[in-house]
């Protein structure tokens, strides 16, 4: 078995917002607010990119990146980051808008925990 820790970001800002922010304006980086997210699984083969996993009430999303500890014997995974929808109260699922709340919620829900400085 391969033990996987996956990771997921959710940010406070729509997505255009901010790669403006962090590509052109860094004296803004402030405004920023990522939340990051965790799970952890098992599986019977090593992970790779463009896997998706999924359980009865989990799933991962689009796998980005991979990459192997050597010293903890495990796979971290990077996930698509999520961004909120640019309406701010926006939890509509037919036009996928989704406010940052909402996001971190459905994680929550779906069993990720919040990372940690211990983590």
């Amino acid at each position: 078995m391969f033990n996987v820790r996956v990771y997921k970001t959710i940010w406070n800002k729509g997505e255009k917002e901010v790669h403006d922010i962090l590509d052109n304006q860094p004296d803004r980086n402030n405004e920023l607010n990522p939340s990051s997210y965790f799970y952890d699984v098992a599986l019977e083969f090593p992970p790779f990119i463009n896997l998706e996993l999924s359980s009865d009430s989990w799933e991962s999303g689009n796998i980005k990146r991979v990459s192997w500890d050597v010293d903890e014997k495990r796979f971290y995974c990077y996930t698509d980051d999520e961004y909120p929808s640019l309406n701010n109260h926006a939890t509509c699922y037919r036009t996928l808008d989704f406010d940052e709340d909402f996001l971190k919620s459905k994680c929550l829900r779906h069993g990720w925990k919040p990372l940690t400085a211990e983590e």
